[in-house]
């Protein structure tokens, strides 16, 4: 059954995730690698987020995320992104250092709170479980992430593992009092957490029949230019369902 036009609507982005009961954000195989490093725009999303937090910025517009949005069954939708994912990915950083932070205060409840709402769908299949699938290239380190092992991650060299560090020491800094600057702003978790709810997407729909290959090719061109290979195996994997795609 063909699904009906959805309109891009703007968002918080907390109001969005939490919006999206039962539905996966999936990041498909045919994407490039995560790319954003700690001190470029993983800060620039930061400053960004610290202005909403000081009351410098109201509301700020992060960025367009579009996805494919297909129906699994009649609780569970998948969304794969065709732009979009560096934030996307950065934003579930984010909430999981939020989340070990306050597991570390003891807010057992808050973190909790935190993780039922916007990072696990509670009542589908386990493969659905997580709000994100990231690329395969960086599956093992998020899981790890998710699962709370830190310690035990060895490939120290991911951006997903460099940036969650990054963006973990941050809000330590932001949210613990310093005894050399008696001046300095403490915020809360739920402080933060409220400014990032006002830093706003553009969510774009689609469906099979928008043709999102031609989609991901606009929105690619302007970058670096996609060799054949790429335009091959994007064409052949975008319409299989993720976990197909991974087999292929």
């Amino acid at each position: 059954m063909e699904q009906s036009f959805q309109p891009p609507k703007r968002a918080g982005l907390l109001e969005f995730l939490k919006q999206s009961i039962g539905s996966q954000f999936v990041i498909p195989v045919y994407q490039r690698n995560y790319t954003w490093t700690a001190n470029k725009e993983v800060k620039q999303y930061f400053d960004d987020l610290e202005n909403v937090l000081k009351g410098k910025y109201n509301r700020h517009f992060l960025g367009i995320l579009i996805y494919l949005d297909t129906q699994i069954d009649f609780s569970s939708r998948e969304f794969s992104i065709i732009d979009g994912q560096q934030r996307l990915t950065t934003t579930f950083l984010i909430l999981y250092a939020v989340r070990k932070l306050m597991l570390e205060k003891g807010l057992k409840n808050e973190a909790a709170q935190l993780e039922n709402q916007f990072l696990i769908n509670q009542y589908v299949d386990d493969k659905l479980k997580l709000k994100l699938k990231p690329l395969v290239a960086d599956d093992e380190v998020y899981k790890q992430i998710v699962n709370d092992q830190i310690d035990e991650i060895t490939q120290k060299g991911s951006n997903v593992y460099k940036n969650f560090d990054w963006i973990e020491k941050r809000i330590k800094y932001l949210t613990e009092a310093d005894s050399s600057n008696q001046n300095k702003k403490v915020y809360s978790f739920n402080e933060i957490l409220m400014a990032m709810d006002k830093l706003y997407v553009v969510c774009v729909p689609v469906t099979s029949s928008d043709s999102p290959q031609k989609i991901f090719e606009s929105i690619n061109s302007t970058g670096a230019k996609l060799v054949a290979s790429d335009l091959i195996r994007n064409y052949i994997l975008m319409d299989i369902q993720s976990d197909v795609q991974e087999d292929y």
